[in-house]
């Protein structure tokens, strides 16, 4: 199945948790950046490792984009 870029861009699904919770995902955007490398520099040593197969603590500009 193909899905245009614009499409993915604007990729979004709200959904009720069991547990009465809401629950959104939605694509990734330019202004994510900040949290994106908030949230991986909150990641301990070992969690880091299990999701990047080594120690990781910062993304690269090249990874942002």
């Amino acid at each position: 199945m193909y899905a245009s870029p614009d499409l993915l861009r604007s990729y979004l699904v709200r959904e009720s948790l069991r547990d009465g919770g809401n629950l959104v995902i939605r694509a990734i955007r330019p202004d994510d950046k900040a949290a994106l490398q908030a949230g991986l520099n909150r990641l301990s040593d070992e969690s880091a490792y299990f999701r990047f197969f080594y120690t990781k603590h910062e993304f690269s500009p090249k990874e942002l984009v």
